[in-house]
């Protein structure tokens, strides 16, 4: 799951949580100032993709946190699904399923709709790999 950092007065992050926004090591360099929304995603999947996998093997089924996510659903790119892609070794971006879908007539609700059931059904396979670890 990806959270926002964006909440009025003291913010506290789930528990378990990272946050990968600037200024920390997962921090997207690329920004709105300098370049198009386009361009961003472009350009952070090329630098992650230049990384070694441990640059996310910390962030194996940690919930994310962020400042541009508005919603864990959210279809507003963030460069904490990638990340969260990659840790998990998910074979798909349910955020960028949840776009194409939008783009493919779904409505925005549908879509949202997906992610968040998606993110649920990876969270679910998370706590039963806890179970047969005990």
């Amino acid at each position: 799951m990806i959270y926002t950092k964006r909440k009025s007065g003291a913010y506290v992050p789930p528990p378990g949580s990272v946050y990968v926004g600037r200024p920390t090591r997962w921090g997207n360099p690329y920004n709105l100032e300098n370049y198009t929304s386009e361009e961003v995603k472009v350009l952070y999947r090329e630098y992650l993709s230049s990384k070694d996998k441990s640059y996310t093997n910390p962030l194996r089924r940690k919930k994310l946190v962020c400042w541009c996510k508005d919603k864990p659903n959210s279809l507003t790119y963030c460069h904490s699904e990638d990340l969260f892609t990659r840790a998990n070794g998910l074979a798909h971006n349910p955020w960028e399923i949840g776009r194409l879908m939008v783009s493919q007539g779904s409505t925005i609700h549908q879509a949202e709709e997906y992610v968040l059931n998606t993110l649920k059904a990876i969270h679910q396979e998370w706590k039963e790999e806890k179970k047969w670890l005990k």
